[in-house]
This record gives structure tokens, C-alpha cells and sequence, in this order.
């Protein structure tokens, strides 16, 4: 595939907005597909090593990972959403992005290999130096699939990258199981990552066949590095504003009061790391084809939005529908006190979907700095919010703050995205439909409640009726409201099953048709 991506001309603006709504729809659902399939492959993981393995080991693991912590934060160079962003020049910054990170990874082996006596003094457990030097062992992998992985995003291959993923993750679970039933004790956590993660990195470099030379071309670093410090000043901004609850509650209340906000924030940010990071993978690719482009590239991130929103408030305003069934029936009676702040978090997080995309489009336009400087900004404005919050009303308060932060910043950050006045109404309309449907088929779900209170006392049969009335009447009235996303949607979703479609997309217009996937 040449570097220099063909773009439709000037009068062609439907036909290119169409395509890439459809390849990022697509490789979406293959994305969330991985997603689903690794975290069931972890789950049947962690239910296999708790019968194996003794809680010493569990305990000696999260030791280990809370030591390499930091590491972990210096690992975001952001290489991989430098390259995508910079696609059509790929061959020329491909040679110095893979030994950038390679040094990079080379530097965290050594970092971590240096702190793991340290981490054995103060977790004062020997066990640990040997667990983290094996962690260690992976980091210098990182190249082998940071690079290739970006070719294949650029080329739009996301059902090459979810099969390679998916593949890593259940050799993974073998590996840990077979470990466990040996013996290895808390090696079977971590041995699994230098070998699996090789595999994984040879497969994706034989997919992809990037042009690697042996010179690291140092004079070019200075480039990559700017834009990669800003990407990792950026993430450590982010978690910080991730942990601030949890920090502002600790420092004035008991640990009960932190653990239920923990347990509600967690639960209800699950629907946002399935869909919001895959989207944002899926979308990075898509948006960066356009990027001299700026009202097209917002055209699509509104197109990519919506579709988002559709399919992620239903599902967040339904857990906050049943949060209180759903928490009797699964955890038990002691979490009922985290079902008002499992509610609340479950609507911010469907107030956060619409605008979680902004990062990915200023990524995609090479506007690090801006970014950067946004989410400084937030953060600002989040810390002051969550600490009056957590002051006044302690968790309650800091999951109102939550939900006062998202349903502002997320318009707002739409509007930033667009550089442009008169917006305003295309921003308001991602909202709107997505949230009358939802609106509507609750209401018929919460009159069902009213007039059968029994409903709520049955754990199981409260969750299951609320569970078969929306189901009945969300995608009609998702089809009525929101015609034009659902339809995009429902043909990308056919593509993704193997159902046969037509040549062309929901518009009419010729479907993607990429180079190097069959």
C-alpha cells in the first residue's frame, strides 16, 4: 500500500464521509468484538487461577503491578497516534519511530529491573524482584507491536488486529492456566507476557511488513519527542482526574465511603471502555485521512458520534434503571448503599460518550498541544468540582460532580473540535435523539414498575421484564428518532456478522474496498 492516501475531490464530500463512516463503524464492531472476547477469555483466566492458585499469589501480583506503576506511565509515548495521524508520510517516520520506542523500552526494562530490590524492601517480599524483572522482559517488545499495529490502523484492517489480539489473549489464558496447574504460583501472572506478547508481535509485524533500516536517525527524534511528551503529559493528566474521587474521598472519609464510590465508578465505566476506546482506535485511523480537511473531519466525528451515543446511552441509562435489581441480584444486599451512586455515574457516563471522541479528532489533526492544554483545563475546572463535592457531600457529592462535569464538558469539547461558530445545533442533535429513545422506552419501563412494585422485589424477574421491554422498544425507537445512524450502524453490524450485503453502503455509495485485505 503507498504511503500517499488517495482522497475523494472537493465534490465528492458524501461519498469519502460515507466510506469512512462505514470503515470506522466496521472495524468498531470488530474492535469491540476483541474487547468482549478478551475480557471473557480474562474472566475465565482469573475464575481458573483462584482455584488454582492460593490468595498469596494474588497478593504478590498486585504488589508487583502497583510497583511497575510509574513504568507504566512512561510508556505512553504515543507513537502509535503519531504515526496514524502522520499516514501519508509513514515511510518516513516509521524507521525513528520503531527505535524511539524501542528506546523507550529498553529504558523501562532497565528502570524496572533497577526497582525491583527497592519494590522488595518496601512490599518487603523477595518474591517480587523475580516477578518484575519477567515483566521487565516485555517491555523492549513494544515496537514489534506498536509499529505494525499503526500500518494496520492506517490501512484500516481492524479485523486483522482484533483476530491478532484475540489469539494473544487465549494463548495468554493457556499459558497462565498450564503455569498454575504446575505450580509456578504468581509466575503463571507474568511469564505469559514475553512469550504471548512475542507471538503477538511477530504475527502483527508479518501482517503489517513495515520498513524498518538500522539506522535510528537521531536527528529526527526531536520531532517525535515534542508531539510524545505532550501525549504523555496529556495521560498523566488523565489519571489523575480518574483517581481524584477516589483521593479527595480518602483524605476526609472512612474506606467504606471510598469502596462504594470505587465499586459504583468502576461498574458504570465499563460501558465507556468497551465502546469510547474502541471507537477512538477505530476513528483515530478514519479521521486522519481528512485532516486537512476541518469541517469534513467534523462532519465525520458528528457521524461517528451519534452512532457512538446510540449504541452506549441506551446501554448506560439502563444500568442506571436497574442499578438497584441488578446489585441486589449479583453482589448482594451490603452494596445496596452504592445503587444511588452507581445510578448517577451510569448517566454521566452516557453524558461523557458523545464528547469522548474530541481527543481522538485533535489527535488525528496533530493538535497535541491543544490537547494537552484542554485537558489541563478540565482537569482544573474537575479537581475544584470533585473536591467541593467530596467537601459538601461526600461520595454522593463527588458523583454529582461527575455528572455536572460531563453533561457541560461534553458539548463543550464538541465545540472545540469544531473550530466554529454555529455548531451549536449539530452538537445539540447527538444528544437528542439518542436520549428521547432512551426517555421513552424507560417511560414505559418505569409505569410497568409503578403499577407491578412486585417486579423490584423479584431481583431477577425486575431486571429480566426491564430488560425484555427495552429491548422490544429501543431499536424501533431508535429506527424512528435516529433513522440515519441506525441504519449505518445495522449495515456495518450485517458486514461484521458475514452477512451478505449489497455492493454499496447504507447511502448508496460504493463500500470501502482496501488494498491488502482480502
Amino acid at each position: 500500500m503507498d504511503d500517499s492516501d488517495t482522497a475523494a475531490g472537493p465534490n465528492s464530500d458524501k461519498p469519502l464521509n460515507s466510506t469512512l463512516t462505514h470503515q470506522t463503524a466496521s472495524g468498531f464492531l470488530w474492535l469491540v468484538g476483541q474487547t468482549v472476547g478478551s475480557k471473557l477469555f480474562s474472566f475465565g483466566t482469573q475464575i481458573a487461577l483462584a482455584r488454582l492458585l492460593l490468595p498469596r499469589d494474588f497478593g504478590l501480583i498486585a504488589l508487583a503491578y502497583t510497583a511497575v506503576a510509574f513504568a507504566g506511565v512512561i510508556r505512553q509515548t504515543g507513537i502509535q497516534q503519531i504515526l496514524i495521524q502522520r499516514h501519508q508520510q509513514f515511510r518516513r517516520w516509521v524507521n525513528p519511530a520503531f527505535w524511539f520506542e524501542l528506546t523507550v523500552g529498553i529504558a523501562t526494562a532497565i528502570i524496572l529491573a533497577v526497582a525491583s530490590p527497592v519494590a522488595a524492601v518496601v512490599f518487603h517480599s523477595r518474591a517480587l524482584i523475580g516477578l518484575i524483572l519477567v515483566i521487565a522482559a516485555a517491555a523492549p517488545l513494544s515496537p514489534w507491536f506498536v509499529i505494525p499495529t499503526a500500518r494496520l490502523m492506517i490501512d484500516m484492517r481492524f479485523k486483522a488486529i482484533a483476530l491478532v489480539n484475540i489469539t494473544y489473549n487465549l494463548i495468554a489464558m493457556v499459558i497462565s492456566i498450564f503455569l498454575a496447574w504446575k505450580g509456578f504460583g504468581a509466575y503463571s501472572f507474568v511469564v505469559p507476557l514475553p512469550i504471548a506478547g512475542g507471538i503477538r508481535a511477530f504475527w502483527l509485524w508479518q501482517l503489517a511488513k513495515p520498513r524498518v533500516g538500522a539506522k535510528p536517525q537521531f536527528r529526527r527524534w526531536k520531532f517525535l519527542a515534542g508531539d510524545s511528551g505532550y501525549m504523555l503529559a496529556t495521560g498523566f493528566i488523565t489519571s489523575v482526574m480518574m483517581q481524584a474521587g477516589s483521593l479527595a474521598l480518602g483524605l476526609m472519609y472512612s474506606k467504606a465511603v471510598v469502596g462504594q464510590l470505587f465499586f459504583a465508578s468502576n461498574l458504570s465505566s465499563q460501558v465507556g471502555q468497551l465502546l469510547a476506546q474502541n471507537m477512538g482506535n477505530a476513528l483515530l485511523a478514519s479521521l486522519s485521512k481528512v485532516q486537512g480537511d476541518p469541517p469534513r473531519q467534523f462532519t465525520a466525528l458528528l457521524r461517528d458520534s451519534r452512532m457512538l451515543t446510540l449504541v452506549g446511552v441506551p446501554l448506560c441509562l439502563f444500568l442506571a434503571a436497574i442499578a438497584k435489581p441488578l446489585v441486589a441480584l449479583i453482589y448482594g444486599d451490603k452494596w445496596l448503599p452504592a445503587v444511588t451512586l452507581l445510578s448517577i455515574m451510569a448517566i454521566a457516563t452516557a453524558f461523557y460518550l458523545p464528547g469522548s471522541q474530541v481527543a481522538t479528532s485533535l489527535q488525528a489533526q496533530g493538535k497535541f498541544v491543544v490537547l494537552f492544554r484542554w485537558t489541563a483545563l478540565q482537569a482544573a475546572v474537575f479537581l475544584v468540582a470533585v473536591l467541593l463535592g467530596s467537601w459538601t457531600a461526600g461520595a454522593l457529592g463527588v458523583a454529582l460532580a461527575n455528572l455536572t462535569f460531563a453533561a457541560i464538558s461534553g458539548p463543550v469539547a464538541l465545540r472545540v473540535a469544531s473550530g466554529q461558530r454555529g455548531n451549536w445545533a449539530r452538537i445539540i442533535g447527538i444528544y437528542s435523539g439518542p436520549f428521547l429513545t432512551c426517555s421513552a422506552a424507560y417511560a414505559s419501563c418505569a409505569t410497568a414498575m409503578f403499577f407491578w412494585p412486585s417486579l423490584l422485589n423479584g431481583r431477577a424477574l425486575g431486571v429480566l421484564a426491564s430488560a425484555m421491554v427495552c429491548t422490544a422498544l429501543l431499536p424501533w425507537l431508535a429506527w424512528l428518532l435516529c433513522g440515519d445512524e441506525a441504519h449505518e450502524l445495522l449495515a456495518a453490524s450485517k458486514q461484521f456478522l458475514g452477512w451478505a450485503l449489497p455492493r454499496g453502503s447504507a447511502q448508496g455509495q460504493p463500500g470501502p474496498t482496501l488494498r491488502g485485505e482480502g
